[in-house]
C-alpha cells in the first residue's frame, strides 16, 4: 500500500502542474488513480501525464519582450 501512496503523491504533483500549466480542470478521479487502477496501466497512466505535461508545457504562448519595440 505504501508503494501505491507515493504513486498518487507523484501522480497529484504530475495532474496539479499540467492542470496550471493547460488551465485545464482538475480530476480527482485521476489524481487519486493508483488507488485504484492496476500497476501496470498506472505506468501508462504515468507516461500519459508527462507526455501530456511536456506538450502543455512547450505549447505555452511566449510573450514578447516589453523593452524591445519595434
Amino acid at each position: 500500500m505504501g508503494l501505491r501512496v507515493g504513486l498518487a503523491v507523484v501522480g497529484l504533483v504530475n495532474v496539479l502542474a499540467l492542470a496550471r500549466i493547460s488551465g485545464a480542470p482538475i480530476s480527482w478521479l485521476w489524481v487519486f488513480a493508483p488507488l485504484w487502477l492496476p500497476a501496470s496501466l498506472y505506468l501508462l497512466f504515468a507516461v500519459f501525464l508527462v507526455v501530456g505535461t511536456a506538450i502543455a508545457m512547450g505549447s505555452r504562448p511566449r510573450r514578447p519582450d516589453r523593452d524591445h519595440r519595434p
